[in-house]
């Protein structure tokens, strides 16, 4: 059985990870190719999950097609 506290630990650490990620990628999609682009929107929409998840992953994936 997992604590709550190992609970909210994983959650905080998945949370980091993932404003990681999305911060260095977005740096490196300054200098880089539109087929970058689409890579990264196909893994923005794979991993979302919950609805607030989805729309950001569909505001990005607009705001990149423009």
């Amino acid at each position: 059985m997992v604590s709550t506290q190992s609970r909210q630990f994983y959650t905080r650490l998945k949370r980091g990870v993932a404003e990681t990620l999305l911060s260095q990628a977005s740096n490196l999609l300054s200098h880089s190719s539109d087929r970058n682009y689409h890579r990264l929107v196909s893994a923005l929409t794979r991993v979302a999950k919950t609805e607030h998840q989805k729309m950001i992953a569909a505001w990005i994936t607009q705001w990149i097609s423009d």
